[in-house]
């Protein structure tokens, strides 16, 4: 063991001083470096999870602020949207109290966000948010938000534009309120000077706004370039104001306060508006605010005093402003369309439309529509000769018929101007402007009958639907005077019957050659026309009513064109007007007696029924009753009048004439409901359809004396099909009411004649597969036969006042075929030989 090693133990220690160890001082030092950073970070995670906690707390309320500020703001334009003010009032601050009336105002004129006076039309969908912005104090939000709007672009298309717009809301002792902005919101107000447009504008909506005046600028410029008439001076000048001011928006809805201001515009600043998000929504804003600039313009120009020939004045500023592709003219094929179906005439223009003062956009009635129209009218036909701005400086000093003249070349009361003026609508119409026809035009010619006028002949026109060409087959009057003609067209030739002051020709007209079949220059209550043709043509017959004497007569005469010579046609006398089967080898012939002096009111049915052959001579008494038909060559049928009494429909063979009661009068009441149904029905006639000679109509009136008359039309189904019902009501009206089948059995034609002392009525087709009536038309009262079709059932022709109207009923089409005719009563197709 080493000598120097000596052993210690805890107990106890030796008295020899320890071995000195040298001294380190950079130890301490560390130590309280070390201490101090530890304090220091020990403070900065404190500070730091106290201002982690606290920005966790605000982020936490920012989020509720903003959740809530969101569900106000909904709340706030949903109650706006659906004109709701005492709920919009609910959330909306007093702080600045015309601020908030003026709101309230926006609400209840359903105004607020609605631009509709800018052409900017508000989508169904709601505004989205797009960013809320909630300030530091946490006593303030900004909203910004889109809505979603359409502009027109003219032909009937239209454009989707958004437009940016910033809400304001404030804190309220219970909730958030839709608020005014601070006093340094819009920025400091700013001028934009040129030649001739002065714009002033807040500094807030400078971006847009410099843009605005350089294109309002060059919009001023076209306009008095391009707008015959305005004569603008070097010093035009329009002051323009961009206001911050809400009461701007309700301003902007006022027409007439507008026109009346001058060339000291004020409109709402974009800002008020919405900001143009993208190219389209500026340039749909920019045709909003240049609507109003150029218009105030043209006002003070032509010197227009609001509002006299409001609507007039609306009408042609609106040509003016579509000229310049501001505004797309209003009036759309669909109006012209409907002004078509419902016009007679221009006169139809009263004097309460030219008196009108109001002055606002126009509305959905027929009452713009009208006068809109006519302004378009009068510009095409005036042409080079006038300008709207001449047209508009004439409004207030002339009557309306004075400024007609002044401008259209014809008496607005004349003919010349109703059939210039049904032209003009039917070309600006849907059908006037469809395409061809969707179906081969028929190859049959349209035939119109026309009585003279004083010192002109009278005649009838060839129309060629095809070429689109006229002829006029004229007749020369007697003694100058005027008189009827009726055509009718056959396999061999055309029958014109013609009468005047007593005097009365029958004629059949075949190529150049006219054969006179009955003339007679009777004394007055002697009548004669062509009462009934054979299918083939063959046999005409004439019948004469005759008033002489104590008691009406009737007499029938039947001519046989095969045995006719240029010179002379035979004829023979038959005891009734015939009947024809549809081969034309049996007639039915409903012999017709003196009228008895005293009548019953079934008298027309008690009347003797005689079957014959094909040249009206009697073979066999078959019954009696009334108004004949044929189901098919060998099966006929007629009223029957039996016990009761009670009318009854029959059929008969001509193998054994025996009649079978097919229908009674009792059955068809019995389909009426009890509370309408009349004491008795007189069963009238029968109609067959002829694409299913199963169908029928059977027409039937109500005697009239115990009930007010009507007229009742059944559908009966002479072999019920499985699942149809045997009989029922399809249509019921008034009794001056005359139906036929179309040739194709498709439609049931329904001539509807207002009243006996009327000036015409109107036109309806029944779809026989559907049920669906549709009023195609209206005809003159002087129209003894309105309509007809063709062949084939595809296609009507209606006569109306200043022009033919051929339709295609199952395709929806119709084509106009105007021509200064004169009186016209008869119109017909004709046959092929």
């Amino acid at each position: 063991m080493p000598a120097d090693f000596e052993w210690h133990t805890e107990e106890g220690w030796t008295d020899e001083p320890a071995r000195t160890k040298p001294e380190r001082t950079a130890r301490p030092r560390r130590r309280r470096w070390i201490t101090a950073l530890l304090a220091i970070y020990t403070l900065a995670l404190a500070i730091a999870t106290t201002y982690w906690l606290a920005n966790r707390q605000v982020a936490a309320s920012v989020n509720l602020i903003e959740e809530d500020v969101r569900l106000t703001h909904e709340l706030v334009m949903e109650a706006a949207g659906q004109g709701d003010v005492d709920l919009f009032a609910a959330y909306l601050s007093g702080r600045d109290a015309r601020w908030s009336n003026q709101q309230r105002a926006l609400v209840s004129q359903h105004l607020f966000g609605n631009l509709d006076s800018l052409d900017l039309h508000k989508a169904d969908t709601a505004p989205r948010i797009e960013q809320i912005t909630v300030s530091p104090d946490l006593r303030r939000a900004e909203v910004h938000f889109t809505q979603v709007y359409t502009t027109h672009l003219g032909h009937g298309l239209t454009e989707t534009v958004t437009l940016s717009q910033t809400a304001i809301y404030r804190r309220g002792n219970d909730r958030w309120l839709f608020a005014p902005p601070e006093a340094d919101f819009w920025g400091e107000a700013t001028i934009s000077r040129d030649q001739h447009l002065t714009l002033y504008y807040p500094q807030r909506d400078a971006a847009v706004a410099r843009r605005l005046a350089t294109d309002l600028e060059a919009q001023l410029s076209e306009m008095c370039a391009s707008l015959a008439g305005l004569n603008c001076p070097a010093t035009l000048r329009v002051e323009v104001f961009l206001d911050t001011d809400p009461e701007s928006l309700l301003l902007l809805a006022d027409a007439e306060a507008m026109l009346a201001s001058g060339r000291d515009i004020t409109l709402p600043t974009p800002g008020l508006v919405g900001q143009p998000a993208g190219e389209a929504a500026y340039q749909a804003l920019f045709r909003g605010y240049a609507t109003y600039v150029v218009a105030a313009a043209i006002t003070e120009l032509v010197g227009y005093e609001c509002c006299e020939q409001g609507l007039f004045y609306r009408a042609l500023l609106d040509k003016q402003l579509s000229q310049l592709g501001l505004r797309p003219w209003p009036l759309t094929p669909a109006g012209y369309e409907r002004l078509l179906a419902t016009s007679n005439g221009p006169h139809s223009i009263t004097t309460s439309y030219w008196q009108n003062r109001a002055a606002q956009a126009p509305t959905t009635t027929l009452d713009w529509e009208r006068v809109y129209a006519l302004v378009d009218f009068v510009w095409e036909e005036a042409g080079a000769a006038a300008n709207l701005a001449e047209m508009q400086r004439q409004l207030g000093r002339l009557e309306y018929d004075a400024w007609l003249q002044r401008f259209v070349d014809a008496d607005h009361l004349s003919r010349s101007f109703a059939l210039r003026w049904t032209a003009f609508l039917y070309h600006h119409s849907l059908s006037g402007q469809s395409a061809g026809p969707p179906i081969p035009l028929p190859d049959q010619e349209v035939i119109i009958t026309c009585n003279a006028r004083l010192d002109e002949p009278r005649g009838f026109y060839r129309l060629d639907v095809r070429a689109e060409t006229w002829e006029l087959v004229a007749r020369e009057n007697t003694e100058g005077m005027s008189g009827s003609l009726s055509t009718i067209p056959t396999a061999r030739g055309i029958i014109l019957d013609e009468s005047q002051r007593g005097y009365t020709r029958i004629t059949w007209q075949r190529e150049e050659q006219e054969i006179i079949l009955h003339a007679s220059s009777d004394s007055a209550g002697v009548f004669s026309w062509v009462t009934a043709l054979a299918p083939s043509g063959r046999y005409v017959v004439v019948g004469m009513w005759s008033l002489v004497g104590e008691q009406p007569t009737n007499e029938y005469q039947i001519f046989d064109l095969d045995h006719c010579t240029p010179a002379d046609c035979a004829s023979q006398a038959i005891p009734g007007r015939p009947v024809w089967s549809p081969d034309g080898a049996g007639t039915l012939l409903l012999v017709s007696p003196a009228v008895p002096a005293i009548k019953d009111l079934f008298w027309q049915w008690r009347l003797p029924i005689y079957r014959g052959n094909a040249r009206g001579e009697l073979v066999k008494e078959v019954g009696s009753g009334n108004n004949g038909f044929w189901l098919d060559d060998e099966t006929y049928g007629y009223i029957h009048l039996a016990e009761g009494p009670e009318l009854e429909v029959v059929t008969a063979s001509v193998d054994d004439d025996r009649p079978h009661v097919i229908l009674r009068s009792s059955e068809l009441l019995e389909v009426l409901p009890p509370e309408e149904r009349p004491e008795q029905l007189l069963i009238g006639y029968v109609l067959i359809n002829p694409a299913n000679l199963n169908d029928w109509l059977v027409v039937a009136d109500s005697d009239g004396e115990a009930q007010p008359a009507g007229r009742y039309y059944f559908l009966f189904n002479n072999q019920e099909a499985p699942g149809k019902e045997a009989l029922s009501l399809i249509y019921q009206s008034g009794g001056n009411v005359f139906v036929e089948f179309a040739p194709n059995g498709r439609w049931l034609t329904i001539y509807n004649y207002y009243s006996l002392d009327s000036h015409g009525g109107e036109v309806a087709l029944l779809d026989w597969q559907t049920g669906q009536i549709e009023t195609i038309g209206t005809f003159s009262m002087a129209a003894s036969w309105p309509g007809a079709w063709s062949a084939d059932g595809q296609w009507y022709v209606l006569m109306q006042r200043d022009y033919l109207t051929l339709v295609a009923p199952a395709y929806n089409y119709q084509r106009l075929f105007f021509q200064d005719l004169g009186y016209c009563h008869q119109v017909t197709w004709s046959v092929e030989e």
